[in-house]
């Protein structure tokens, strides 16, 4: 986008009131206006800029991040010697690998005999033997 100067804004501002019948004279109302759109000018120019650098960051860091995809990672499989013989005709179907690994089977173990366990909120009290005397 063209950078706009700060008194074509002004100029264009002027020739729209005029046509709808408001003449700006000199005064301290024109000067505030023509401040207001230099202002406004700067502002619009150095968001301009502000975005086309954005954009070309992104862009950079848009490339470098397809760089990484397309590059090859991992390790890479040793390579294979060529067969002896050569294979069947038809080679059978390749098996559907599983997603994760498979968990361990659990051991088991044998049935525990359970021992008498006091009722909760009862507690086992030992009884003092009464010693006369």
């Amino acid at each position: 986008m063209k950078t706009i100067d700060q008194d074509e804004l002004f100029r264009n501002i002027t020739q729209f009131l005029q046509r709808k019948g408001v003449e700006l004279k000199e005064g301290s109302y024109s000067k505030r206006l023509q401040q207001c759109c230099g202002l406004l000018a700067d502002v619009v120019n150095t968001t301009n800029k502000t975005v086309a650098r954005a954009c070309a960051e992104v862009d950079q860091k848009l490339k470098d991040i397809r760089e990484t995809v397309r590059r090859p990672s991992g390790r890479k499989p040793p390579p294979q010697p060529a067969p002896a013989e050569p294979g069947p005709v038809f080679a059978p179907p390749p098996r559907p690998q599983a997603k994760g690994r498979r968990k361990p089977a659990a051991k088991r173990t044998a049935p525990v005999a359970s021992k008498r366990v006091a009722a909760p909120g009862k507690r086992k009290v030992a009884r003092k033997s009464r010693s006369a005397g």
